[in-house]
């Protein structure tokens, strides 16, 4: 594993620039000791990153959990026969067909039509007698955030149809979304759920969201359970550690990439060279589940057919 922190590998690859003499950095250079760290940062993430999780997933595999419902809201006194009214901007147009669930009378309605932020269109007359109970929409598509903000690559989708369900449904997975609905008359089942990769605007900024088929009709904590790679996070303190199994690579692409902003391409060459080997090594000599495997003697099939009667 990486042995050297944010501060000591940024001042590894400062010796090797010449830009850091092993008591203080060189002033007036082309290059500062921030200028080092973004290169750290960039080889790490954009680089060894990449190339170690699509050998070993596992080394940066991370879980996240959604709930089944994407808003939540208090329904206000002005609605009226079919006419849902929210005492606060919960609605989208996107929202037509999917489900609202009432906690206060634990009942159930489709959305049929948008008005505006506050009101939609039920498929079912409530009158006044929804008047200030909590409302929940219950999701088809949902955006990626929250815990998973880091996410690189969707693994596999786990669902929950009910909060009694003891484990999670895997959910047929990857497609797109014009392969999962291609007439729009498709029906799925809760048994072999389907899903498939979309794009959101959440706030006005696009945002990647799993599609989830059939679409949720119950208020479920933690339905969905989320495994993907997960992207490590920048380094910022002085003390964080890469997540890698070296710290050569690291070292030798970041002094390659500094020389090559110094203009210094004969010594980028060189370094580049040690970081393409070093990254061959790491990857060749990296056993993440060596100490856990059992190696047992393999016995020639003869023997068993011998100890049977078979020969």
């Amino acid at each position: 594993m990486a042995i050297y922190n944010y501060d000591t590998t940024a001042k590894r690859v400062g010796k090797n620039l010449k830009l850091y003499d092993g008591t203080s950095w060189a002033t007036g250079s082309d290059l500062t000791q921030t200028d080092v760290k973004e290169i750290v940062n960039e080889v790490y993430r954009e680089d060894l990153f990449q190339l170690i999780s699509s050998k070993y997933p596992e080394y940066y595999r991370q879980v996240a959990y959604a709930d089944s419902w994407i808003a939540t809201g208090t329904v206000s006194a002005s609605s009226t026969g079919a006419t849902l009214v929210a005492s606060t901007a919960i609605f989208t147009n996107s929202m037509v067909g999917l489900i609202v669930y009432n906690s206060t009378e634990d009942e159930t309605a489709e959305i049929t039509a948008y008005t505006s932020t506050t009101t939609v269109t039920l498929d079912t007359t409530i009158n006044d007698t929804w008047d200030g109970d909590t409302i929940y929409i219950l999701g088809q598509e949902f955006g990626i955030g929250g815990d998973a903000t880091d996410i690189y690559e969707v693994e596999t989708i786990g669902v929950k149809y009910s909060s009694s369900d003891d484990y999670y449904r895997i959910v047929d997975f990857p497609r797109t979304k014009h392969d999962a609905i291609q007439y729009g008359g498709e029906r799925f089942s809760k048994i072999m759920p389907a899903g498939y990769m979309t794009t959101l605007q959440v706030s006005s900024v696009l945002t990647d969201a799993i599609g989830i088929l059939p679409q949720f009709d119950a208020k479920v904590s933690n339905a969905i359970e989320l495994n993907y790679i997960g992207k490590p996070v920048a380094l910022s303190a002085d003390a964080d550690v890469p997540r890698l199994p070296s710290s050569l690579p690291l070292i030798y692409g970041a002094t390659a990439r500094g020389f090559e902003q110094r203009y210094m391409f004969k010594e980028a060459g060189y370094y580049e060279e040690k970081f393409q080997r070093e990254k061959i090594s790491m990857i060749s000599q990296f056993k993440l589940l060596a100490s856990a495997d059992t190696f047992k003697p393999k016995v020639p099939r003869r023997f068993g057919a011998m100890h049977k009667r078979r020969i």
